[in-house]
This record gives structure tokens, C-alpha cells and sequence, in this order.
């Protein structure tokens, strides 16, 4: 069953690796953030991410909209599903 799910999170470390080394992301630390993640039966892939929930719920039903067989939206940070 493929779906799109909205979840949150508080990084308590936050790096970024390039060709030049890793930098870290010491902005990010200790701030709530949010994640929107396509969920499939082969797994699971990160689709969007920041700091705005109004935002997360936009890009969760543009995702879903976008594709074809997303047959629901989970928000587990508002405690359930959708309508």
C-alpha cells in the first residue's frame, strides 16, 4: 500500500557530506522539524523537509496528487489520517 506520510522530529545532530568534507549543520540542532516520506512496499523515501507543518501538508497532498497510486495521506504528527 503506497501512502505519504507526515512526520516530526527534533535533530539532535545535522551534517551535510560533500566532495569537500562534512559540514555541519549546527542551525538545524534542537529545532522541530518536519518530513514528508512516500511509502512504499519496497521501502521508504524522504520527499520534502522543514520547518513549517502548514508547509508539510501541501507538499504531502501535491506529492500524493502527483502520484498515481498514493491511495492515502497519514499525518502522524497530528495524530492520524487526514480527511
Amino acid at each position: 500500500m503506497t501512502h505519504v506520510e507526515i512526520w516530526c522530529g527534533v535533530p539532535a545532530m545535522a551534517w551535510t557530506d560533500t566532495a569537500a568534507g562534512r559540514r555541519y549543520d549546527f542551525e538545524e540542532i534542537g529545532e522541530r522539524r518536519f518530513f514528508v516520506d512516500l511509502i512504499e512496499p519496497e521501502g521508504r523515501a524522504g520527499m520534502w523537509e522543514g520547518t513549517s507543518y502548514e508547509a508539510a501538508i501541501l507538499e504531502a497532498y501535491e506529492l500524493a496528487a502527483a502520484w498515481d497510486d498514493v491511495i492515502e495521506v497519514v499525518d502522524h504528527v497530528g495524530g492520524g489520517e487526514m480527511p
